[in-house]
């Protein structure tokens, strides 16, 4: 989840399951978007 963005410092700040990590604009590309779904939704979609 993304916490914060520091115009002044060009990063990014996330937090994955509790640890807290910054990125600087330079390396946006290496984050990737995740999705989750729950079983019972999944079961429905086939």
């Amino acid at each position: 989840m993304v916490i914060g963005i520091d115009d002044e410092e060009g990063a990014l700040t996330a937090e994955f399951d509790g640890r807290v990590v910054s990125y600087p604009y330079g390396e946006l590309d290496t984050l990737v978007l995740a999705y989750a779904t729950t079983i019972h939704k999944s079961q429905g979609s086939e």
